[in-house]
C-alpha cells in the first residue's frame, strides 16, 4: 500500500505519527514546556505501587535544564507534584489542546519540607487561556 494515509489511519494516530519513548521532562527553576497534549496516560514510579499520572506533549518549544528542548520532540510531563496535579484535575487539559508550563521552584511548606510550584495554562479552542499567570497550590 502506498500513498497517502487514509482518514481513519491519520485519526487513529491522532498527531502521534512517528512517535518514540517520551522522555520525562524533568525541570529546574525557570524551565517551561509548551505543547500539544497527545497522550493522558500512567505510570508507575519506582517510589509507589500507586500509578502516577503523566501527561505527553508533543513540544513546541521549552526548555529542561536550563536547554532548549527540540520543537516536535516528545515530552513527557509527570503529575506528581501535588500543584501540578491540582491544575490539571481544575483545568482538565484534553487530546489536542495546547498547554504551557513552567516550573516555578521548590517554596517552604508549613510541614517544614518544601512543595513545587508551576504555573500552567491550556488553550482552549475558542483561543481563551485559562490558569496563565497563577500559581497553583
Amino acid at each position: 500500500m502506498t500513498g497517502e494515509k487514509p482518514d481513519w489511519v491519520a485519526k487513529r494516530l491522532n498527531g502521534k505519527a512517528g512517535q518514540r519513548p517520551s522522555p520525562f521532562w524533568s525541570p529546574e527553576e525557570g524551565d517551561w514546556v509548551c505543547g500539544t497534549v497527545v497522550e493522558l496516560g500512567s505510570m508507575r514510579s519506582r517510589f509507589s505501587d500507586d500509578p502516577k499520572p503523566t501527561m505527553t506533549l508533543r513540544v513546541e518549544a521549552g526548555t529542561m535544564r536550563g536547554l532548549a528542548m527540540e520543537p516536535c520532540s516528545w515530552a513527557r510531563v509527570p503529575l506528581s507534584h501535588a500543584s501540578l496535579a491540582a491544575w490539571v484535575r481544575r483545568e482538565s487539559p484534553q487530546v489536542g489542546e495546547q498547554v504551557a508550563i513552567e516550573y516555578a521552584g521548590k517554596t517552604p511548606a508549613m510541614s517544614g519540607s518544601y512543595k513545587h510550584e508551576y504555573v500552567a495554562g491550556v488553550e482552549r479552542e475558542k483561543g481563551v487561556a485559562v490558569g496563565s499567570g497563577s500559581k497553583w497550590d
